[in-house]
């Protein structure tokens, strides 16, 4: 029984390898073959949001090697912002900071028309700022839940007001929405994280509609797979080697590389499409099963406790 136990949680494990690497073959191939100029940032004024730590901090580095006008980063603590204006700035990029709470819709205004006013136009947004908690539903307090809103989806929503109308009357512009895998489907104990990353992805889809006359404006949605950041710091996979979490740089250099293909929507990493796919035409009754042997069912269990 051991023996067939084993081989069963192999099995599983190596042909999603093998059409791991079919599958990149074929991606790679398509996009050498397919491949289309990057555009050019050089008079963008750039605004991210959680800009001073984590994956905001990659974003501003990795936006900084394609020389922009200026980068205006937003975060609550002063520190982090400040280094990260400094290393931006080492890179021969104009660099600024605020503090800002982007969950208040009053911080994010009195920040956005200083910003303009000081800088210029807010021509490339990127809605970075996140945060997660991790508990069940009904463990977790209604501030948490509150908050988890608060900068998960109505950030998106004072920021994209505030940069839209320069953006339409000038038919130029570009937001960057830093979505999730969990924005397109669940994960036990992130109920409320969950519901605000859908609500932020239908939101963008939805702006997408209303934006069709303004050809000159763009939207990116980028849905990571789990990031190996302070953010998510304790999170365990069943099969580490097949699922592996995904480091900051990565996902920041993809990003970017989207921004300046125009691209509309990208999973991280590739594969994340193919398993999208397979969920969305599987049985409920014959997912749960698969979910649980995967371990994605305690996926969270550990997040933010020592490793």
């Amino acid at each position: 029984m051991d023996l067939i136990n084993n081989t069963l949680s192999v099995l599983p494990s190596s042909l999603y390898l093998l059409m791991q690497r079919v599958l990149n073959g074929f991606y790679s191939i398509f996009a050498y073959v397919f491949q289309s100029k990057l555009k050019t940032i050089h008079d963008d004024v750039i605004l991210i949001t959680g800009g001073g730590r984590g994956l905001g901090r990659r974003l501003a580095l990795h936006f900084a090697k394609f020389q922009p006008k200026h980068i205006i980063l937003w975060g609550r603590n002063k520190g982090p912002l400040q280094q990260t204006a400094a290393d931006v700035e080492s890179l021969g990029v104009s660099c600024s900071f605020q503090v800002c709470d982007v969950s208040k819709r009053e911080d994010v205004n009195v920040n956005f028309q200083h910003a303009v006013q000081s800088i210029g136009d807010i021509t490339i947004l990127v809605n970075n700022a996140g945060v997660v908690y991790g508990n069940l539903l009904l463990e977790g307090t209604d501030s948490e839940i509150e908050n988890t809103f608060g900068v998960n989806t109505m950030a998106h929503l004072w920021t994209v007001k505030a940069v839209m109308p320069s953006m339409m009357a000038n038919n130029r512009g570009h937001i960057l929405c830093m979505s999730s895998m969990l924005g397109l489907m669940g994960l036990k104990r992130t109920a409320s994280y969950t519901a605000a990353k859908h609500a932020v992805t239908a939101m963008m889809e939805g702006l997408r509609q209303e934006i069709v006359d303004h050809p000159g404006i763009h939207i990116t949605l980028v849905h990571p797979y789990i990031i190996a950041s302070e953010m998510f710091a304790g999170c365990q996979v069943r099969f580490p080697r097949l699922f592996p979490a995904l480091s900051e740089d990565y996902v920041a250099e993809k990003s970017v590389h989207a921004v300046l293909k125009n691209k509309k929507q990208i999973l991280l990493p590739w594969i994340m499409n193919v398993l999208i796919f397979v969920r969305s035409i599987t049985p409920v009754k014959v997912l749960l099963p698969i979910l649980k042997f995967l371990g994605v069912d305690r996926t969270m269990d550990t997040l933010h406790q020592e490793r």
